[in-house]
């Protein structure tokens, strides 16, 4: 039976409590190569934005500003849901989604930054706050640190926010239009990177000219560690993406029979976006993973609301 993803500012004590309480337990579980679990998942994202794809670009990586954008976010935001369903022995856990569009006109006043902290650098409130003296679970949030390099620092801090509002978040109406306006009734198109003139992919992304305003707006408005290679280091990330999942999902189920592109047959030079694939770096060492494989993902969970 699949899971259950909630809105986390309408269940905020129940879900994010249990969020909160499964994202310290895989901060805390270290494996053999001495990485602990949690930072895992952020070494995954730093990779994949230091992989060009192909090479000779700077357009596009393996997982952003091109078609496995979603795919890719999807199959991180899965296996993810996995491991907190493992350390909190709930294989009936959701992650939950953080909907923006909500809080738009007041983003820093949601409710879920009550548990989750504010902004700061280092943030000195909520479950993640870096206080050396507390310790975890409630305090001493170390970051992953890497430079614009892709190279990982020995200099140990906390998280770091900033809440800008020189940076919009979307609307409810934008976002309905981007799952319903006919430019966005395809997946994506030529070029396949920031530049594509319309399209789904693009638009919910925020590379169209104009506008960066659904996920690099949110991404922009956090600031800080969100705007880096190693934003995944916010807990925080996982809300947001919940939520972009959740408007993909709401783009699938009305355009059923829009195919995902560009398909296997496309050039070379789009190779980590076409459709079969292999998502970089999850399918390093281990079975392939696609965007094939993760475009239905209805029998894996679903959403409370869709849009």
């Amino acid at each position: 039976m699949p899971v259950l993803r909630k809105n986390a500012a309408a269940n905020l004590s129940p879900d994010v409590k249990e969020y909160i309480e499964g994202v310290w337990a895989l901060k805390k579980e270290v494996g053999a190569d001495g990485v602990n679990t949690y930072d895992k998942y952020v070494d995954w994202h730093v990779r994949a934005m230091m992989e060009n794809t192909p090479p000779t670009t700077n357009r596009r990586n393996a997982a952003h500003e091109g078609p496995s954008f979603l795919p890719w976010h999807r199959w991180m935001l899965r296996r993810f849901e996995e491991d907190l369903q493992r350390v909190r022995n709930n294989p009936n856990f959701g992650i939950p989604y953080w909907d923006w569009t909500a809080d738009v006109e007041n983003p820093s006043g949601s409710v879920i930054w009550e548990m989750l902290g504010s902004s700061g650098t280092p943030v000195s409130d909520g479950a993640f706050r870096f206080d050396a003296v507390t310790p975890p679970p409630r305090g001493n949030w170390i970051i992953r640190n890497y430079n614009q390099y892709g190279e990982l620092l020995s200099v140990q801090r906390g998280l770091h926010r900033e809440f800008d509002d020189l940076y919009d978040v979307s609307g409810d109406q934008e976002v309905l239009s981007a799952v319903s306006s006919p430019s966005t009734a395809h997946y994506d198109e030529s070029p396949w990177h920031d530049g594509s003139a319309a399209g789904f992919r693009n638009t919910v992304e925020g590379n169209l000219s104009g506008g960066d305003r659904i996920h690099n707006g949110v991404h922009s408005w956090i600031g800080h560690d969100m705007m880096s290679l190693h934003s995944p280091n916010d807990p925080v990330f996982y809300l947001i993406h919940s939520n972009l999942d959740r408007i993909w999902r709401s783009w699938q189920q009305r355009h059923p029979a829009a195919p995902y592109v560009p398909p296997d047959s496309a050039s070379s030079d789009l190779y980590r976006h076409r459709l079969n694939d292999p998502l970089h770096p999850f399918s390093v060492g281990d079975p392939v993973k696609s965007p094939a494989l993760v475009l239905d993902s209805t029998a894996l969970y679903t959403y409370d609301v869709l849009i």
